[in-house]
């Protein structure tokens, strides 16, 4: 008698509604994918998803995919050493994947169920070590639009609700506190023009996140990125009351990723030993993780880039190069700080949470903000993208210096529009770019320069 999966390649290859389809697998390697009219093919995104694949290191393990289609991600998976579970809501992608899967021999490490996000009695996996999703990500159509068949809609176009599918995911992992500590999450998406489900939902929840690709197609752009928890679930050490924080870090144990933080802080440090005040309620910690990073950028390039992930997800802006501003006033601070006497790096961090007059210069607080956030929310938030600047989970690698670059770059620049005036020396100067030492480049009526001190700079908003 024919295997199950035999009979799923004799049905499909008896439909007179399907393709075959080339498939590159990464490796040089063509493979023939036999696809349903209602199944979605493997395309540009497919292979934009498989090349961000291809970055993560670590060794392979359990991996989960939603929305398998053809079965040509879950099969690269496989054919790399994965051990897959692929999953989707159409039955003829179901169907498809399988006899794929069958035909190239892969059945002992590859199995194809149906079900996804949102169906009924649907759960994940709990040993996966790896989620991977080319999410659904065209506009639902509005009313008298023309759509697609039910099961097409289910696999091609996002929810029309906060968040999209991807919320769906995200919710289940928020749910689900039996799930890997060290859980990674690769998840495509449309980023231009935008598309229910994004990223930033992500990022904002307090995620470590990290793009691994992206793509221009057409009027598209397609991004893929990388999502996990910092500190692998560990929460952090809350004291009461403490002099400094960053003295408390040093003391610590030394493994991956410590965080100190406390309500209270006496006697904080700021920049070249100055005093940084704060208040009961104020957001004050200490971040220590190993300072590996440090071999292939500047520590003056790495403090910009924090204050360009904590002012982008906060949604603030920073002042080169390490004052965190909101509307024109300081909101708080970055202190980064290594020594020759042990292998850590250590970030500082303080947020105020009340506007106020210090030394009679008003500060802000996140309270000023639009948007409500707890104290938790501050945390969070700070937390992902200190996570995000160390790349802090062994399966994601650095950001390339091109990206550390823009990110610091943007945050930069989102000042300057906001109305900032620079002076070098008495004299107006125009900020033009940031050098791979984290240096201003600096532009004047007579020359081009570039500066790393700030005491030479005087910014007004």
């Amino acid at each position: 008698m024919e295997s199950e999966e035999i009979n799923h390649v004799s049905d499909i290859k008896a439909r007179e509604t399907h393709r075959v389809v080339e498939f590159n697998n990464g490796t040089n390697e063509s493979i023939d994918l036999i696809v349903p009219a209602t199944v979605y093919p493997p395309r540009e995104d497919t292979d934009l998803l498989l090349a961000a694949l291809e970055k993560l290191e670590g060794g392979v393990g359990n991996a989960v995919e939603i929305g398998v289609g053809s079965g040509a991600i879950s099969i690269a998976l496989a054919q790399r050493g994965w051990k897959v579970r692929g999953f989707d809501v159409n039955p003829f992608a179901v169907s498809a994947a399988r006899g794929n899967v069958e035909s190239i021999g892969l059945t002992n490490s590859t199995h194809i169920e149906e079900g996804g996000p949102g169906e009924t009695g649907w759960d994940l996996p709990r040993d996966c070590d790896l989620i991977v999703w080319n999410l659904p990500y065209l506009n639902p159509p509005g009313k008298n639009q023309p759509s697609l068949q039910p099961i097409e809609e289910a696999g091609l176009t996002d929810l029309d609700s906060k968040g999209g599918w991807s919320e769906y995911l995200r919710a289940l992992l928020s749910e689900n506190i039996q799930m890997k500590s060290d859980l990674l999450v690769v998840i495509l998406f449309r980023t231009e023009p935008k598309s229910p489900s994004s990223p930033n939902d992500w990022i904002s929840s307090g995620w470590g996140a990290n793009r691994l690709a992206r793509k221009r197609l057409a009027d598209e752009t397609l991004e893929v990125w990388a999502f996990w928890k910092p500190g692998e679930g560990v929460e952090p050490i809350v004291i009461d009351s403490t002099n400094s924080t960053m003295e408390d870090a040093k003391k610590l144990h030394q493994t991956d990723w410590q965080r100190v933080l406390t309500r209270t802080q006496k006697k904080g440090r700021g920049r070249r030993g100055s005093v940084w005040e704060s208040e009961e309620g104020d957001l004050t910690g200490t971040w220590s993780t190993n300072k590996e990073i440090l071999q292939s950028i500047s520590p003056g390039l790495l403090q910009s880039i924090i204050g360009g992930l904590i002012s982008n997800r906060l949604d603030i802006q920073c002042k080169w190069p390490n004052d965190l501003m909101f509307d024109g006033r300081k909101i708080g601070g970055i202190l980064l700080e290594s020594s020759s006497d042990d292998e850590r790096i250590r970030v500082g961090v303080g947020i105020n949470k009340k506007s106020r007059l210090l030394n009679g210069i008003p500060v802000s607080g996140w309270e000023d903000m639009s948007c409500e956030l707890s104290y938790d929310d501050v945390f969070k938030r700070i937390d992902g993208a200190l996570a995000s600047a160390f790349s802090a989970h062994y399966r994601v690698p650095f950001l390339d210096k091109e990206e550390m670059l823009e990110i610091s770059w943007k945050s930069i620049s989102t000042s300057l529009s906001r109305g900032a005036f620079t002076e070098l020396n008495g004299k107006q100067v125009r900020i033009i770019g940031i050098e791979e030492k984290g240096a201003l480049e600096i532009s004047s009526e007579t020359n081009i320069a570039s500066t790393d001190e700030l005491e030479q700079l005087i910014f007004s908003f």
